[in-house]
């Protein structure tokens, strides 16, 4: 699976996933993506811990052994 994330506040935004097939997570992520597209805020997980992350203080996202990670210009209370 390849990931592609493109920044251009001149552009208008859009989504596009290409799946083999329709399953639990791609019905998910369509869900995600249609009642969070005005949002500036993703759910995370700090540990075990369940927060919210405001995407202007997201630097990077990495992806390691199917885990994505969030470098953050603030370092989070836990």
């Amino acid at each position: 699976m390849k990931f592609k994330l493109f920044i251009n506040p001149n552009s208008q935004e859009i989504v596009e996933a290409t799946v083999h097939r329709k399953s639990d997570f791609s019905t998910q992520l369509e869900q995600f993506v249609l009642s969070n597209g005005n949002s500036n805020i993703i759910p995370a997980y700090d540990d075990k811990d369940l927060i919210m992350l405001n995407l202007d203080n997201i630097i990077m996202f990495t992806i390691i052994e199917n885990k994505v990670f969030a470098d953050c210009k603030i370092k989070l209370n836990t």
